[in-house]
């Protein structure tokens, strides 16, 4: 997933493509999603962060905070994939970060 240039406590991609992985948790339409983004630092602690084990055995956390909307041409390709299990329960956990 390419995230561009960050603006204040944004979080950036790595190297000149700004590629970062992330997980698209919502489909709007064909080409738009909703990506959360994701990291392999295990030293965030607290409501805002998501840690799981994706398919392939790698311990991860998702920033859920810094969720945003994207178009399909930002994705580059697929890295790995989480269990529905996973999934639903990183969607359960954003959403009550919504409502509070």
């Amino acid at each position: 997933m390419c995230f561009g240039c960050n603006v204040g406590t944004e979080i950036i991609g790595k190297g000149s493509s700004r590629l970062r992985p992330g997980i698209v948790v919502k489909k709007f339409y064909k080409n738009a999603f909703l990506v959360v983004p994701v990291t392999s630092v295990r030293k965030k602690r607290g409501t805002y962060y998501h840690h799981f084990v994706d398919t392939k055995g790698s311990k991860q956390c998702a920033l859920l905070t810094q969720a945003r909307y994207f178009d399909s041409k930002r994705l580059k390709y697929r890295m790995s994939r989480v269990s529905h299990q996973t999934l639903e329960v990183l969607k359960d956990r954003y959403c009550r970060i919504i409502k509070k």
